[in-house]
Formats: structure tokens, C-alpha cells, sequence
């Protein structure tokens, strides 16, 4: 068994076969994980990941990066479960051109689980936003990257807080004024300066008999 669990709702979490992944030699390393996880449904060219990496740095320099970051990438995951098969498989497949998450690798990923149940399990998907996305990484020397984190994250949190502001809504509804007042809160930690979130604070609290509260 090849059990990969990633989180980056929040601070980087990672565990292989129930042992945390820590050992990254660097944040290049970490990066490129973290990026094809999130981007999984597709080859990446090595170009397009060099120049996120490693912007304006010289090609072959560049590529004398790739190798070894890609390298030690495969060596921290080497092969985690499959899909459709009982022996396991290698984590990524890499070619010339391109680099990705070998589609019938099995592993979870928090971004992707989280996503999908917005709709469906709003309260699991609140459950797995411990914070921020990438709460706790930065790659120096590459804005493209920060760029991309910072769209990703405003998105994450855009999710958590319109998910987080339907389910008070839901909760003042029932009559339910403590459980409401938790799931505000929690969004005001999230933005505090949410206005919506404010007025349903004061209502939860002024309807549960705390009027001076409020």
C-alpha cells in the first residue's frame, strides 16, 4: 500500500504511507508538487514549469534544474497506488516535453476534495479549510509562482466564505443561533471586515436573547 494524503488548505501537510513528507531539499521541490497536484488533469510542458520555477533564469540552466528538482521529486514519492491495478504505480510521468501526475496514481488532495464537495457536503468542505491556501510557503525569486498562489488562494477563500455564509444563513433559518454564531465567526477569521458576515453575527446573537451583546 502507497497511501499519498496532500493539504494545502492552509499550512503544506503531506503523508506517505502514514509517514509525514518533510524531507523537500528544496522549495523548487515542494513547488513543483504543489503545483501539479493542483494542476493534475494535464501534461505540463517542462518550459512552461522552468519558467514558473525559474523565471528569466538561462535554458540551460533552467533545465539542469528540472532534472534535479524532477529527480528528487520522484524519489520522495516514488509510486503510490493505482487505480485499476493491485501493484502500484510510479507517482509521475515525465518525458522530454512534458511532466505530470500519472492519471491512474491513487492519492488525495484537499484543493480537489475540497472543491468538489462545496456543492454537495458543504459542511466537509469547511471541515477541510484549515486556512489559507499555502498559509505557510513562498518560493523566492519567482513572482510567477506567487501569482499564481495568490489567484489560487483568493479563489479557496472566496468558496470558504460564500460556503461559510450560506450554511449561517441556513442555521439563523432553523432557529439554530449557537451553531450560526460558530460558522460566523469562523468566516470573520477568515475576512474580518465581511460586512454580510457581521449582520449575521449580530442577528444570531440578537435573536438567541444576547441583544446587548449584539
Amino acid at each position: 500500500m502507497s497511501d499519498l494524503f496532500i493539504s494545502l488548505l492552509g499550512p503544506f501537510e503531506g503523508t506517505l504511507n502514514g509517514e509525514q513528507i518533510t524531507q523537500f531539499r528544496t522549495r523548487s521541490v515542494q513547488a513543483l508538487l504543489i503545483y501539479l497536484v493542483c494542476e493534475p488533469r494535464r501534461p505540463h510542458q517542462r518550459e512552461a514549469l522552468m519558467e514558473l520555477l525559474w523565471p528569466g533564469m538561462p535554458p540551460a540552466s533552467a533545465q539542469a534544474n528540472m532534472r534535479q528538482t524532477l529527480y528528487r521529486l520522484r524519489r520522495l514519492i516514488p509510486q503510490v497506488n493505482s487505480k485499476h491495478s493491485e501493484e502500484p504505480v510510479p507517482f509521475l510521468l515525465a518525458n522530454r516535453q512534458t511532466i505530470q501526475i500519472n492519471p491512474d496514481a491513487v492519492y488525495t488532495a484537499d484543493v480537489q476534495s475540497f472543491t468538489e464537495l462545496v456543492e454537495g457536503d458543504p459542511v466537509q468542505a469547511i471541515a477541510l479549510y484549515r486556512g489559507d491556501f499555502l498559509a505557510d510557503f513562498y518560493l523566492p525569486g519567482s513572482e510567477s509562482f506567487e501569482a499564481w498562489v495568490a489567484a489560487r488562494r483568493a479563489d479557496y477563500r472566496r468558496q470558504a466564505l460564500h460556503t461559510l455564509e450560506s450554511l449561517t444563513a441556513v442555521h439563523i433559518q432553523q432557529g439554530d443561533f449557537e451553531e450560526a454564531e460558530l460558522l460566523a465567526r469562523k468566516s470573520l477569521a477568515i475576512d474580518n471586515l465581511r460586512e454580510s458576515t457581521h449582520r449575521q453575527l449580530l442577528e444570531a446573537l440578537a435573536r438567541s436573547g444576547r441583544r446587548q451583546e449584539a
